[in-house]
């Protein structure tokens, strides 16, 4: 989900410079001058923004807040953040002003001095859900914590951890789940490339795409009866262009031992973090989304949904 930008059209040279500082950091930002195209509906772009970010930056100067459409924007995203506990409201402060009654508890990123200052105070605040390698998918009753990493083998073949451990409510154990995907020299050489170009979290984010495609068609579960580990194996491979890799799962229960087998839908966690790892993503920009195309016909792929929406 984007971090959204809440601001007076007076102080647009000051947002303007932020969000083109925080995009350059990948930080998929939904700012309205880039996003409502002529003949848009002003109003329902604005709430379905409000109501999918998973953060906002409310720009505080003199102008700002004496805006009736800031402070409905505002007011939205408090009651999300009230409601949900989850969105982030982040102040912003550009000049001396009064500061609304309801962010005067919170912590604001100051720009009035230093600009580079208040930016990394910015980056810092929102670096909780906008982290693509990391985070926290939170259940009714239990919460997945994930994090991915990726490396290059000894051998020189690219190689993708993704790690899950569930903590449900009121219950006295952990599940710790790693899936791995080995890929084949095809497969390196296209997470390669795409690193070369600075571009190696959008490759990270197609191969996730392929992962939630396979766990979408197949049988992805592990029965757990008791402390010891259990593994299963995937294997993908495109006969027509060799682009392949193996993905192997083990998972295993710690803490005490209820009596009963335990069920690990492996599939669906990795579902989860895929769409974990999607919502933090900043659109590519032009000359991206076509090296990204470019690419992709190189090894004869088509290009994934994934990011058919980033452009």
């Amino acid at each position: 989900m984007a971090v959204f930008i809440s601001y007076s059209h007076q102080d647009k040279d000051f947002v303007t410079a932020l969000a083109a500082n925080l995009v350059r950091r990948n930080v998929h930002i939904w700012l309205d001058t880039w996003e409502i195209n002529v003949g848009d509906s002003l109003l329902n772009k604005v709430q379905l923004a409000l109501e999918q970010a998973s953060a906002i930056i409310v720009v505080l100067s003199e102008t700002s807040v004496k805006s009736n459409w800031v402070n409905k924007e505002l007011n939205s995203g408090l009651m999300r953040e009230l409601e949900e506990k989850r969105v982030i409201i982040l102040p912003v402060l550009v000049d001396n002003c009064t500061i609304p009654l309801f962010l005067k508890e919170k912590k604001y990123a100051d720009f009035r001095l230093n600009f580079d200052e208040g930016l990394e105070n910015v980056f810092d605040g929102i670096s909780k859900v906008i982290n693509s390698s990391l985070g926290r998918i939170v259940h009714s009753n239990y919460h997945t914590d994930w994090s991915i990493d990726w490396r290059i083998k000894a051998d020189g073949l690219f190689l993708m951890d993704i790690n899950m451990v569930d903590h449900a409510d009121n219950i006295p154990y952990t599940v710790l789940t790693k899936t791995t995907m080995y890929a084949n020299k095809t497969a390196t050489e296209y997470f390669q490339l795409f690193n070369q170009h600075g571009l190696g979290w959008v490759a990270e984010g197609i191969l996730l795409d392929l992962i939630n495609e396979m766990s979408n068609k197949g049988e992805m579960r592990l029965i757990l009866e008791d402390q010891k580990q259990k593994e299963h194996t995937v294997d993908f491979k495109d006969t027509s262009t060799e682009f392949g890799f193996i993905l192997s799962t083990t998972s295993r229960r710690m803490g005490e031992d209820n009596g009963k087998d335990i069920l690990v839908n492996y599939g669906g966690q990795l579902r989860n973090v895929y769409q974990a790892n999607k919502s933090t993503m900043r659109k590519l920009t032009h000359e991206e989304y076509k090296l990204v195309n470019e690419i992709a016909s190189i090894f004869r792929i088509e290009f994934n949904n994934c990011f058919r929406e980033l452009q």
